[in-house]
């Protein structure tokens, strides 16, 4: 499988000066947000290799399958990183975690530092924990979810840190900072908001990269013109992508050629790279367009009113049967089931049909994704 991992096998060994930063580097950059840096990453810089060192030292395989289960893969990066050449003068600063289950938050990120005075801020997507489950369908009612003004908040700080005023002679010592902003699923779409509504910082971003992640409400478009910014928005999505078709986009996608079908697609290990550019796709796939049009008539094309009380209904059900995290659902007892049972004897014959559609959605989804797992 020739992915991003085989992308540092064969130019790992170049350095930025000999091969520019590109889309493979990008996406590398994106999915690093999603590693747990407590304790090894704080506000000073610190070497990428010595952090992935320190947290291969620190956590075993057990711990890598549990925190990573959404993408396997990663735990492999991680072990990849301290021997790769190219990223040997990568520093990473600035780490954030923020999880709130009462303000119903998730919210990672972290700022990674390259040569030549070059800084990339990667947002985290959505992790294992079903609050941020919640906050991702929360974007289908809400004009502004708190992950999204979290986002905002730490891109001006970071900002303010790079670009404050200098001496005259601080100027002769380096070049301008340039940023790049990108994020992996929900992270691309707190990179683009995060972008689209600090303009202040406009002249010293160079792109701005979502990977598989949904857009934004209509009404976002109708307060924000990104049209400042709009050559710089990147979209790249799977041929099979479901996640990065969800809301509006203006943006036109990218198209990448992947493995597997499906939700398996949304895993950005499973994106096809060629040396050091994605292999590109001319359409999306029929199934792509049949989900889109599925998840439209059964979710997106209500009001938001009744897409409130139903994912309000569905959480309390889960919040009932103690289930925090994806990896909760394979340790759910029999009285647990009866709890979320009597939450779903709640729900109006309107709403238990939108549940019944999703879960069949889900559970088609996951058939492929967990063959996929155990033929790994």
């Amino acid at each position: 499988m020739e992915n991003i991992l085989t992308y540092l096998k064969w130019r790992g060994d170049l350095s930025f000066s000999e091969k520019t930063f590109n889309e493979a580097d990008n996406l590398i950059f994106a999915l690093l947000s999603y590693i747990e840096w407590e304790d090894i990453v704080g506000e000073t810089a610190v070497s990428l290799q010595e952090a992935c060192r320190n947290y291969c030292e620190r956590y075993d395989q057990k711990h890598f399958n549990k925190t990573y289960s959404f993408s396997p893969l990663l735990s492999e990066l991680i072990r990849i990183l301290p021997r790769v050449l190219r990223y040997q003068e990568v520093k990473l600063s600035h780490y954030r975690r923020f999880n709130d289950k009462q303000e119903e938050v998730q919210f990672g990120a972290i700022c990674i530092e390259l040569p030549d005075n070059i800084f990339y801020i990667s947002y985290r997507g959505t992790d294992i924990s079903i609050l941020g489950w919640k906050e991702d369908f929360s974007m289908t009612f809400l004009d502004v979810i708190p992950s999204q003004a979290l986002a905002v908040s730490y891109l001006k700080e970071i900002g303010k840190m790079l670009f404050k005023p200098k001496k005259w002679w601080q100027f002769k010592k380096k070049t301008s900072p340039s940023l790049y902003i990108g994020g992996h699923s929900k992270g691309g779409n707190l990179a683009m908001y995060a972008a689209i509504c600090c303009n202040e910082l406009s002249p010293w971003i160079k792109g701005v990269y979502s990977f598989d992640s949904p857009g934004f409400r209509k009404t976002f478009y109708e307060h924000h013109d990104p049209s400042f910014i709009f050559d710089r928005l990147h979209h790249y999505i799977p041929e099979s992508s479901i996640f990065g078709r969800l809301l509006e986009h203006q943006e036109p996608p990218t198209i990448i050629k992947a493995y597997g079908t499906g939700l398996v697609q949304h895993d950005a290990f499973y994106w096809k790279v060629d040396i050091d550019h994605f292999v590109y796709a001319d359409t999306l796939c029929k199934e792509s367009d049949q989900i889109k049009l599925y998840i439209d008539q059964i979710l997106m094309n209500k009001s938001d009113e009744e897409k409130k009380t139903f994912i309000t209904l569905l959480y309390k059900m889960l919040d009932e049967m103690k289930v925090e995290s994806i990896n909760d659902f394979t340790a759910v007892g029999f009285r647990q089931w009866l709890r979320g049972i009597k939450e779903l004897s709640m729900m109006s014959k309107e709403e238990y049909k939108m549940f019944y559609e999703l879960l069949k959605l889900a559970f088609m989804q996951s058939r492929s994704l967990l063959y996929d797992r155990i033929k790994r």
